[in-house]
């Protein structure tokens, strides 16, 4: 859920403030946007998914949790391959830290599906 306040709130802050003026660039940011709003959704239903799992407001379903365990392992590593494609290093580095969360909710639910 953290991950889902932290990618809407401020990441759609972040993303406002780079708006284009030029109308071609525009396009192109706008189709971003619409992108990045669609992650929120993911990031939302993930973490709802995975706190009712956790709080046992439903039965263990093994399958939606393994689900959300290969998003996360997904997310992980297109975000590292992303990082290394572009050949990301020093300062930019630290703000894009988005893998720490990928890493800990996949192991957190790979935990899970192990001590059930």
């Amino acid at each position: 859920m953290a991950a889902f306040v932290l990618h809407t709130f401020t990441g759609t802050k972040e993303y406002l403030a780079i708006k284009p003026s030029e109308e071609k660039d525009f396009v192109r940011w706008a189709m971003g946007a619409g992108a990045f709003q669609m992650v929120s959704i993911d990031l939302l239903l993930t973490g709802v998914f995975a706190l009712i799992l956790g709080l046992e407001l439903i039965d263990y379903n093994y399958y939606l949790a393994l689900f959300i365990t290969l998003l996360y392992a997904g997310y992980l590593i297109v975000w590292l391959a992303m990082l290394a494609l572009l050949r990301i290093k020093g300062t930019p580095l630290k703000y894009l830290s988005q893998w720490v969360i990928f890493l800990a909710v996949l192991a957190l639910m790979a935990i899970g599906i192990i001590m059930q």
